[in-house]
């Protein structure tokens, strides 16, 4: 890109052609000192502009890249001469181009613009930055003069944080905040039927109390594993309290409730056939939910199916829960301890 004393070169030799021979005899010693003036300006301006700790690009209508200064080099790990013969196609990451494109329009309309691009470097690796832009007009046309600033890290922490919000940090699957508002989601989008599958891990609080709290929490751990195992990638798998989990499977009638029942059954059993200790044992109970229905009561039946379940096992070494006569109405387990 030309130095910007050119433009005010241009600019003071457009007033002098306009001027009476007289006058510029008498201020021609005024314009030659201005033009030392600027030219020294410009020197510290492009001082300024290569030794900035930000990534200074300059950009022409069409998106091409005229000029840059050391630290857009770093950035992109591309040599000046390398990156002057390039456009916006070249350092802005396909996924990100309809926001660097809308960029540029609303920079060229409104005369500054901002936005978050993915960007990539001459090697493929990915980075995030927040990209500002400012116009100026030079040799009587319009350029775009941007700063890229690397945001990749705060992008990181961004995503981790909403990871954090909608998952369990001990299993990893969905947390119970998230599970209810995906049911809230389904009611309002009336997608019908959905299935709902409760399950429980049990003897919980006689491992924590037995055998400490890190096998109670590996216990867990072990259970989603499973869970994750046995379920679509469209199905919602949460841990919803301390040894309590809950799927959620849209689209799913009773039929490929079984069905996602039996796939649960056949994974416990191949984890059972593994030896893990403390041995891994869950009560599981379902529902269906069909047109009309409302998903809180579809989450309580579920809920009291898997009780029964509970109920109706034989007591085993790693279980607390005992066999009531037939009929006889469920009681909740004894609160876990767990996490």
């Amino acid at each position: 890109m030309k130095t910007f004393s050119f433009v005010r070169a241009m600019k003071y030799a457009q007033e002098l052609s306009c001027a009476p021979v007289s006058w510029l005899l008498n201020r021609g010693h005024r314009t030659s000192r201005k033009l030392k003036q600027n030219k020294v300006a410009d020197v510290k301006y492009k001082k300024i502009f290569d030794l900035a700790m930000d990534s200074f690009v300059i950009f022409d209508k069409e998106g091409n890249l005229l000029d840059v200064n050391a630290h857009a080099e770093k950035m992109f790990e591309r040599q000046h001469g390398q990156l002057i013969k390039l456009s916006g196609k070249d350092i802005v990451h396909p996924d990100s181009y309809t926001f660097f494109e809308r960029f540029m329009r609303e920079a060229f309309s409104r005369g500054h613009s901002k936005c978050e691009v993915l960007n990539v470097r001459q090697d493929g690796s990915t980075f995030y930055s927040d990209l500002r832009g400012t116009l100026f007009e030079h040799g009587g046309r319009l350029h775009l003069f941007a700063i890229f600033r690397e945001i990749t890290e705060l992008k990181r922490m961004e995503k981790w944080n909403r990871y954090l919000m909608a998952h369990d940090p001990l299993t990893g699957l969905y947390n119970r905040a998230y599970f209810e508002e995906e049911i809230s989601k389904l009611e309002r989008g009336r997608v019908f039927p959905v299935s709902i599958i409760m399950i429980d891990v049990d003897g919980m609080k006689l491992i924590n109390d037995t055998k400490g709290h890190r096998a109670g929490d590996e216990l867990l751990r072990r259970a989603a594993r499973v869970l994750r195992m046995s379920f679509r990638s469209e199905d919602v798998a949460a841990r919803i309290g301390g040894d309590e989990f809950a799927v959620l499977l849209p689209g799913a009638d009773s039929g490929r409730a079984k069905e996602a029942l039996s796939r649960l059954h056949h994974s416990i059993a191949n984890y059972k056939s593994k030896q893990h200790e403390p041995r891994l044992s869950l009560s599981v109970g379902s529902a269906t939910g069909y047109q009309g229905a409302h998903l809180s009561k579809v989450l309580e039946e579920a809920d009291m199916n898997m009780y029964r379940d509970k109920l109706s096992r034989t007591r085993d070494p790693d279980s607390r829960v005992t066999r009531l006569p037939q009929g006889a109405p469920p009681q909740a387990e004894e609160s876990s301890d767990a996490p």
